[in-house]
């Protein structure tokens, strides 16, 4: 039965889950930018020629057209910028200080940073609350609906292919029914929180 709730965490963790790096993959650097024209600056990565720059040595920019994607993938969409090298200030960002500001910048836009077998995904704070009251509630239903026979050890007379094969089959329908109330509230969720909602 443990099993049958940690799959019903997995799918309601994972129902609109984002990934926790965005558009700039985890193996891309990234680069602290500053911008000599507007006197802006922001982390971002760097695109060249349509290929990502995937070396921490920045190469010669001058009169080159840069498209730098903002790194901030807590924004949708993310922004893109385009830009001519020259007028770029560019250093390099190491891997665990991106990390750390990602980790930071998530919590303050109101989610919540998770490892899973996929990678770090990152989820609202209000969908996981809801998906966490979804696996309770079932838990609930699960406790109280229980079959008497499921409570106790049967005798040896009791072990009779009628009885076995009856209690088998109760076990699997609360099971179902556990099964259904997950994705039932899971929906429920998805529906209220991720889906965009119709204006007048």
């Amino acid at each position: 039965m443990s099993y049958l709730f940690l799959s019903i965490a997995f799918l309601s963790l994972n129902f609109g889950a984002q990934d926790f790096y965005g558009e700039v993959p985890e193996n891309i650097p990234t680069f602290l930018i500053k911008i000599q024209r507007d006197q802006s600056e922001f982390y971002g990565g760097i695109v060249i020629q349509n290929q990502w720059l995937n070396n921490t040595s920045i190469p010669e920019l001058k009169n080159k057209a840069v498209e730098i994607v903002v790194d901030t993938p807590w924004e949708t969409p993310q922004l893109h910028r385009r830009e001519l090298g020259h007028r770029l200030e560019i250093s390099y960002e190491a891997p665990v200080l991106r990390k750390k500001r990602l980790e930071d910048s998530w919590k303050k836009a109101g989610y919540i940073v998770l490892d899973t077998p996929y990678g770090k995904k990152v989820i609202k704070n209000t969908v996981y609350k809801q998906a966490l009251q979804a696996i309770e509630m079932a838990q609930s239903i699960y406790k109280q609906n229980q079959p008497p026979e499921l409570l106790y050890s049967p005798s040896k007379v009791e072990l009779d292919s009628d009885f076995t094969g009856t209690s088998f089959l109760k076990m699997w329908i609360f099971h179902i029914i556990v099964v259904i109330i997950g994705i039932i509230a899971l929906s429920l969720i998805i529906w209220k929180f991720l889906l965009p909602q119709s204006k007048p």
